[in-house]
C-alpha cells in the first residue's frame, strides 16, 4: 500500500512513517482480525508510525 500511496501523489511522511507487514496473511478473512489484536509488538510499531505522522503533518504546516 505504501507504494501506492506514492503513485498517486501522496506526500511521504518520511521512513519512520512507514510499516509494510503481512499480518494474518494466508488466515480466512473470519479471524484474520485475532493475528494482528494479539500482536503487542505491531501494534507499538502502528503507534510508532503514527506519531511519525503527526510529526510530518505539524512540520509540512510549519508548526514543528
Amino acid at each position: 500500500m505504501c507504494d501506492w500511496l506514492d503513485w498517486i501523489g501522496l506526500i511521504d511522511a518520511g521512513n519512520k512513517a512507514r510499516l509494510e507487514r503481512f499480518i494474518g496473511y494466508y488466515e480466512p478473512y473470519a479471524t484474520s482480525h485475532e493475528t494482528p489484536d494479539a500482536d503487542h509488538h505491531v501494534q507499538e510499531e502502528v503507534r510508532n508510525v503514527a506519531r511519525a505522522l503527526v510529526e510530518a503533518v505539524g512540520e509540512l504546516r510549519g508548526g514543528g
